[in-house]
């Protein structure tokens, strides 16, 4: 069996009885180990990609009535040279489960949402180098440009 590994960030559980509730859901897929942690708010999964997909593994977590949060990821793109290139990209974006992206041709610029956990953004930069562009983390955290102190004026 091959198997692959999630760690999620699970939100809304309030007790230990909520973490029992979403572990025992997720085991009753076919191929899943889960392990639901109410102290650190997470869940540790271990599963058959043959058997169950991770879109399975979320729907079950919100069935429950919980909720896995969303992660914002801005890639900043290369090598593009029209609109083909960049629906190119933004095509195979979404083909990965649980993916939602958005290509800005001018900006050459990349803007994915997804289930934190399920993706690093290095597997995101390796899908779309593999489509033969290039791309590359933008960090969000640092301001393009530095504010303007008005105080000096």
């Amino acid at each position: 069996m091959n198997t692959a590994h999630l760690h999620l960030p699970v939100h809304g559980m309030s007790c230990a009885a909520c973490a029992l509730r979403i572990e025992k859901l997720l085991n009753r897929l076919p191929g899943v180990a889960a392990n639901v942690s109410f102290a650190s708010e997470s869940a540790d999964i271990q599963y058959d990609p043959a058997q169950t997909t991770p879109q399975q593994l979320l729907d079950a977590i919100a069935r429950a009535g919980f909720s896995v949060p969303d992660s914002v990821l801005t890639l900043a793109l290369t090598g593009m040279s029209c609109a083909a290139c960049g629906q190119r990209i933004e095509k195979v974006l979404n083909r990965q489960p649980g993916v939602q992206a958005s290509v800005n041709m001018a900006s050459e610029t990349a803007q994915l949402r997804f289930a934190r956990g399920l993706y690093t953004p290095e597997q995101l930069v390796a899908v779309v180098q593999g489509t033969g562009f290039g791309a590359s983390v933008l960090d969000d955290a640092a301001p393009a440009t530095p504010p303007h102190d008005h105080r000096r004026e």
